[in-house]
């Protein structure tokens, strides 16, 4: 099952809407189980650092809030009692606990049904709902030029 759409959405932003975007390196943003290994973190009083800058970001992935010992059933990544890890972990789950009582007002919310549709599809909804203009060439000279062609190509079929 694609429950990853969201992220191949957000991978294509950059070369579809290369002026509105900016790539960060910030050790601090999507901090993960897989890469652990290379953000080290500590805390600074209230505040966790991941090698020295405030975390920003902690994707959780695979998480499983009855299961506090492991960051996720993905992985074989401990949670030490204690340690900056399981305060983010002890604040994921109060997050969660303080959200519940939102869920029937979500329930409610319309949706568009992004994820299902065609990749070309998603971008054009998102351009609608954002009015973003699509007619304009996305393509620039380097390394990704060919993939803002396609881009290109594929949305000025839809379009058409």
């Amino acid at each position: 099952m694609d429950w990853f759409v969201d992220q191949a959405w957000l991978s294509s932003l950059p070369f579809v809407f290369h002026d509105l975007t900016y790539l960060s390196r910030h050790p601090g943003l999507n901090v993960a189980y897989w890469n652990l290994d290379e953000r080290h973190l500590t805390r600074s009083d209230e505040t966790i650092l991941v090698n020295g800058y405030p975390l920003l970001f902690f994707h959780f992935s695979g998480y499983d809030r009855t299961n506090p010992t492991f960051l996720s059933k993905h992985s074989d990544v401990r949670v030490v009692a204690g340690s900056a890890l399981d305060q983010i972990c002890i604040l994921y789950r109060s997050e969660i606990d303080g959200a519940a009582a939102l869920r029937p007002k979500v329930t409610t919310l319309e949706t568009l049904p992004c994820s299902a549709a065609k990749f070309a599809e998603r971008i054009f909804q998102g351009s609608v709902y954002n009015d973003l203009s699509l007619i304009a060439p996305t393509a620039k000279l380097g390394l990704f030029s060919g993939i803002g062609r396609r881009v290109d190509f594929i949305l000025g079929k839809l379009l058409a």
